[in-house]
């Protein structure tokens, strides 16, 4: 977790206006970006949008999932999503093998991703004690976490046109994505010759497919369908 800032930077502040307000929260992790604004409003078409501060987005981007959260106002809307994939016995593919929606798409069972930004409704969170435990559930995996909240108060999931034109990732060495996407053995720590196939990736990409290697996200995932009791990927 980033240390953040201990005050609101000046020259940040200085944008304050009666259309543009900046509010100061505790570090309190991946949540703190929507936890405290969901605290401070209560009707439930007010519409939430979440962004990441390593990211630069376009001029319209807002514009994008506001029209779009207007047409489908019970959906969530989103720019990135992934789309989950079952192996040949039914079950769900490792994470790494869902790839990222590269249209317009509407899916219930899409996973929105926070860094191309989401648009929520104040209702898709009816009951806020929810959160509870959120950080020992699923450390800095906010995106999962939300699917799990949101997936019982919603109608659908949808990806917009053109989503991924509309922001940059600044590139900023390993980040909390590459590190949730790391591959590990479902079975402890790479040993031997499993850690030699982990390292190729052909291999890798075998043992994917076959359940055997799993990355952070899969574990918090099987860790969030045990706590709520259902799979929102089915």
């Amino acid at each position: 977790m980033d240390k953040g800032v201990d005050a609101i930077p000046d020259e940040i502040a200085e944008l304050q206006s009666d259309a543009f307000h900046v509010g100061f929260v505790p570090n309190t992790g991946s949540y703190r970006k929507l936890l405290p604004l969901l605290q401070s409003v209560s009707a439930p078409d007010d519409l939430i949008v979440i962004a990441d501060d390593d990211v630069i987005y376009n001029r319209n981007w807002l514009d994008r999932l506001g029209d779009a959260a207007e047409a489908r106002p019970r959906d969530i809307v989103c720019c990135r999503a992934r789309q989950s994939r079952r192996n040949a016995l039914g079950g769900l593919r490792p994470y790494k093998k869902w790839p990222y929606v590269n249209r317009e798409l509407r899916d219930k069972r899409l996973l929105p991703i926070g860094v191309g930004g989401v648009a929520y409704r104040r209702g898709f969170f009816p009951d806020l004690s929810i959160f509870d435990g959120c950080n020992e559930l699923a450390f800095c995996k906010d995106d999962l976490f939300l699917k799990f909240c949101t997936h019982a108060h919603i109608e659908s999931v949808t990806r917009i046109a053109n989503g991924e034109s509309l922001f940059s990732i600044i590139e900023t060495g390993e980040t909390l994505f590459s590190l949730n996407k790391r591959s590990y053995p479902r079975f402890g720590k790479p040993d031997g010759l499993l850690a030699g196939l982990v390292r190729t990736k052909r291999s890798a990409s075998v043992l994917r497919s076959l359940g055997l290697l799993t990355t952070e996200n899969d574990k918090t995932n099987q860790v969030l369908a045990d706590h709520f009791g259902f799979n929102p990927y089915q």
